[in-house]
């Protein structure tokens, strides 16, 4: 069974779980121990809670390092050295969100941001040229886009024939319209 990536929102909140666990206990075991004893009183139940906010930060802290640590003992010293596409890849996910959502403007702007930083991007250009044709009529950009697919892709590549096929498609839409209006 594959396991889901938690969100940052999860993991903050696995964190704050586990701080508050951990203060609980220690506030529950010192508790206990000062109920005991007899010594309880309003000075030593705030010193119980400063210690056991204490401990709790401690343990926060701690295991940050140690499992850093761990992380770096075993894969290396160095921090993964993902490429610009790797990177890019969640805003390609974002792309395609916002244009099954129907949101083709938010779309654009991504497209275009992803184009700035990396203007080779054979998916983006892919997804641009489909949506400034299907979407906004302009076949001309979107031609402009699939032609840079497929000089960029391998003619072996299935990428590269659903270029090819779909800029067939704009050129018989476009001759289409062009007999229509004839």
């Amino acid at each position: 069974m594959l396991m889901k990536a938690r969100t940052k929102k999860e993991r903050d909140l696995a964190t704050i779980s586990r701080c508050t666990s951990v203060f609980l206990w220690s506030f529950g075991a010192l508790f206990v121990v000062f109920l005991f004893t007899g010594m309880l009183n309003l000075y030593y139940l705030l010193m119980i809670a400063l210690f056991s906010l204490a401990g709790s930060m401690m343990y926060l802290f701690s295991s940050h390092v140690i499992s850093e640590f761990a992380c770096r003992l075993i894969f290396g010293n160095s921090k993964a050295k993902w490429s610009l596409r790797e990177r890019l890849a969640t805003e390609l996910d974002k792309i395609k969100y916002f244009k099954r959502k129907g949101d083709f403007d938010a779309a654009l702007r991504h497209v275009d941001d992803i184009l700035a930083k990396d203007p080779e991007f054979p998916e983006v250009l892919f997804l641009k040229a489909q949506i400034l044709h299907e979407e906004y009529g302009y076949s001309g950009r979107a031609k402009k886009c699939l032609e840079k697919v497929i000089q960029l892709v391998p003619e072996d590549e299935p990428f590269h024939k659903w270029a090819s096929g779909y800029y067939e498609n704009v050129c018989n839409k476009e001759n289409e319209k062009k007999v229509s209006s004839d």
